[in-house]
């Protein structure tokens, strides 16, 4: 393979690559990951504030 041929592959892949992943990149984030992010911000300014961060739940505890 010539360096001319690699380069052409080299671009088939990475527009492939692209177009694969710009479909993936206009999903919209889960609810479920909103949620996470605004618990840490909300951790974040708690912790700018001087506050010690909460911890949390324990996942084991059936209470």
């Amino acid at each position: 393979m010539t360096r001319r041929d690699a380069r052409t592959v080299n671009d088939e892949i990475d527009s492939n690559l692209k177009r694969a992943f710009a479909e993936v990149a206009e999903e919209p984030v889960p609810d479920h990951l909103l949620k996470l992010l605004d618990r840490l911000r909300s951790q974040d300014a708690d912790t700018a504030d001087g506050d010690p961060p909460k911890d949390p739940p324990d996942r084991n505890d059936t209470a």
